[in-house]
């Protein structure tokens, strides 16, 4: 359960929900993630493939 706490808000449920950003935060960090394995790999001269 990520996001900023106040925006997890509903009536019926308090706090205890996902944040409606969940999917699009999930989808920036693998970007990431996926972008700095790309950039070491480089920078080690081995191909993304085998690492």
């Amino acid at each position: 359960m990520g996001g900023h706490y106040a925006n997890r808000y509903r009536p019926a449920t308090g706090f205890a929900n996902r944040s409606v950003y969940c999917a699009d935060l999930t989808a920036l960090i693998v970007r990431g993630r996926e972008r700095l394995a790309e950039d070491l790999d480089r920078l080690r001269g081995t191909p993304a493939e085998a690492a």
